[in-house]
């Protein structure tokens, strides 16, 4: 198994520094050894990081194995080194997730309400009928205090709020921008919001829907080229 740089100069540094400590009434060798181990620091330091085992390697020689601090941020130490590690991994459409996973929350929300303004629905819609109620305008004030009695007047309020919720976080991923397949997958998943989700009275038309999932599959096309001509 091969050795990496950093863990090369790693084990030339703990010997050496192990040495000084060994030397310790010696204390012209000493210096000399601890001056080679600032060296090495040095090419440690420079190294880029390949592996957690590099990393750990880093920390021991930046603090001399835990009797120093290591650096402050924005010193160009290994500090600086983990914070970049981490924002490397971040995934490109982060945000665009982050909003996916609140939408489905939403979305799974209302759809256990829509359950229940079903069964209240129903059961206001058999009361009227029992009672002779008209379905047009003249029976209003009738319909509404049986809704009230039934539940559906409550269960249509709830089923709404958590219907407008799921609607902000469609928005706010329409006006994101996505750059991989799971942004664009979360994207599509809002442009259909209602045409397959729920019964609902006012949808969002077809046509508006076919001109969104138009639009999401010519800014694919041009995601798709752009990382194609990256060398």
């Amino acid at each position: 198994m091969s050795i990496s740089p950093i863990m090369s100069l790693f084990r030339e540094f703990e010997v050496k520094y192990r040495q000084a400590g060994d030397m310790a009434f010696e204390e012209e060798i000493a210096t000399g050894l601890l001056d080679e181990c600032s060296r090495l620091e040095k090419q440690i330091t420079a190294s880029p990081v390949t592996s957690a085992q590099d990393l750990a390697a880093k920390i021991i020689v930046e603090t001399r194995y835990g009797d120093f601090l290591l650096s402050d941020p924005g010193e160009g130490g290994v500090y600086d080194e983990a914070l970049a590690l981490l924002a490397d991994h971040q995934h490109p459409d982060a945000k665009l997730i982050e909003l996916g996973q609140q939408f489905d929350a939403a979305k799974n929300e209302a759809r256990t309400l829509e359950a229940e303004l079903k069964r209240c629905r129903a059961i206001f819609e058999k009361a009227c009928k029992e009672e002779g109620i008209p379905e047009d305008y003249t029976g209003f004030k009738a319909s509404e205090a049986i809704s009230r009695r039934t539940g559906n007047a409550r269960a249509g309020r709830a089923f709404n709020k958590a219907h407008s919720k799921a609607t902000k976080f469609m928005r706010a991923i329409h006006r994101a921008k996505a750059s991989t397949l799971e942004g664009y997958a979360i994207k599509v998943a809002a442009i259909v919001f209602d045409q397959s989700d729920f019964e609902v009275s006012d949808p969002v038309p077809s046509d508006v829907a076919e001109r969104e999932l138009y639009r999401l599959a010519r800014d694919m096309a041009k995601t798709v080229k752009a990382k194609g001509a990256r060398p």
